[in-house]
């Protein structure tokens, strides 16, 4: 019931039209200027002015220039959040990247430690094994792949 009420009062209050409003401006005997909405007491150099009326509601123009300010704003922020959303997908990526580069890093590790003999491909398609030195060498390259990748 109460809502009823809300809704009479607003478009009562839409339909009344706004009042007009003057301004009188007059210089006293000793030069200061005044300023009143009522007729000055010596009105013989009072200067009626009209007050400017702020914009209706139903103002077409000042609705466009609100509802464009509106439509600006949700294109910027859809813009934002499709950044946003393309951060987080690239973000996902490069985490997979890295959690498959510490597990083949991992894994390259604990075969280097385990096995002082074994046999290693080259490019070429020949086998060799290592020397200490190149061992101590893949070994020091797989701990510090594993530092970059894993974050230990």
């Amino acid at each position: 019931m109460n809502l009823y009420r809300y809704v009479a009062l607003i478009i009562c209050l839409l339909w009344i039209a706004p009042a007009t409003a003057e301004m009188y401006q007059w210089v006293d005997a000793d030069g200061v200027t005044h300023f009143s909405q009522t007729t000055p007491p010596d009105s013989t150099n009072a200067v009626r002015t009209p007050i400017p009326q702020a914009p209706a509601l139903g103002d077409g123009a000042l609705v466009r220039e609100q509802e464009q300010k509106a439509r600006q704003m949700q294109e910027q922020d859809a813009i934002i959040r499709k950044e946003q959303e393309e951060t987080r997908e690239k973000a996902t990526e490069i985490e997979a990247v890295n959690e498959k580069n510490c597990a083949a890093a991992k894994h390259n590790y604990e075969i280097l430690q385990a096995s002082t003999r074994r046999r290693y491909r080259t490019p070429d398609g020949e086998y060799h094994r290592l020397t200490e030195e190149q061992r101590q060498q893949r070994i020091s390259e797989a701990e510090q792949m594993i530092k970059r990748s894993c974050g230990e």
